[in-house]
């Protein structure tokens, strides 16, 4: 999250959110949020993400509940939005300095972050069928609101962050963003995506997922979802390449199990490259580059590798045919 929003928040912010959605302010306990503030409310068995307006206004935020309400429906299994204590999908509060903080409560999903343990073919199947029934019903969607397509601004703000003494991060970031422009694919390999789909944002219970966090979703391709899931899912591995060759072909057979669509290799390498960029930018932006965790340590090899346009994990056209 931007430092200078975090900042606003306040002690008096908890308190009016805590009162908003009839709970105490010392049973809200702060969870790890990325771009948000995000609140376990387990006296409800809900959690409350609270936003910014200048990242994610109102309309896009009800954009979002009204999207997720539809895939519910549809038996597509993610954590639906809860109403507050006066019956409000989204409440706002005023940050003080001219914007809103966006505030959201959900469902908690059932089970807990997926394990090692979850690393089998027959887990990958689920997690592209998942995903596949995802794209699938939305396709038929019809919003009332839009969400943003991918490439808008508010959605890529990342290449500012990237220092300018690191000019040949910053034409990766420009080539690659180019091709998957031009890769986009047809209007039956783009609609409304989660965008954020990694091991972070689902629960599994009993070996099914349920997805949440939504806050990204977005008009992309599809190859834009199953690249950053498989970016995500090897990103922090020793031997990535390994396990992208049999993680690959079962998350596409589910996938396409659900969804009878075709990929395009080439499209799902380059959404591969562009999210590596994108969170190596976001490091620069929250001022995490001299961080310890395990997501910031490697950060001199990232570098090293974006400049050289070496992919993370090289997709091979098998893995991708494999799941058709």
């Amino acid at each position: 999250m931007d430092p200078t929003v975090r900042a606003r928040f306040t002690p008096d912010h908890l308190s009016d959110l805590a009162q908003r959605y009839g709970t105490a302010g010392e049973s809200l306990q702060a969870l790890d949020g990325f771009e948000s503030f995000v609140f376990d409310d387990r006296g409800h068995d809900r959690v409350i993400r609270v936003g910014h307006s200048g990242r994610r206004p109102a309309d896009l935020v009800q954009a979002e509940v009204d999207w997720l309400a539809y895939l519910a429906a549809h038996d597509v299994p993610v954590a639906q939005a809860l109403p507050s204590g006066a019956g409000h999908l989204i409440e706002e509060l005023d940050d003080g300095a001219g914007g809103r903080f966006v505030a959201v409560a959900f469902q908690r999903a059932r089970g807990a972050q997926s394990q090692v343990r979850d690393r089998t073919p027959a887990f990958a199947r689920h997690y592209g069928a998942v995903l596949g029934r995802l794209h699938r019903v939305s396709v038929e969607y019809e919003p009332r609101l839009r969400r943003p397509s991918w490439d808008d601004p508010a959605m890529l703000d990342v290449r500012r962050h990237i220092p300018s003494d690191q000019p040949l991060v910053r034409e990766a970031w420009d080539r690659t963003l180019a091709r998957v422009r031009d890769g986009a694919g047809s209007p039956s390999q783009f609609g409304l995506i989660h965008q954020d789909s990694h091991g972070g944002n689902f629960f599994v219970d009993d070996g099914r997922i349920t997805l949440f966090d939504f806050d990204d979703c977005c008009y992309g391709p599809f190859a834009m979802e199953i690249g950053i899931v498989i970016f995500y899912a090897a990103v922090l591995l020793d031997e990535p390449e390994d396990f992208a060759a049999w993680f690959v072909p079962n998350l596409l057979a589910g996938y396409c199990a659900e969804f009878d669509t075709s990929l395009d290799p080439e499209a799902v390498q380059d959404c591969i490259a562009l999210r590596e960029i994108d969170t190596y930018g976001i490091v620069w932006r929250d001022g995490e580059q001299d961080s310890d965790q395990p997501w910031t340590g490697a950060l001199r090899q990232r570098r090293e590798r974006i400049e050289r346009g070496t992919p993370l994990i090289q997709i091979r056209p098998e893995w991708i045919s494999a799941g058709g």
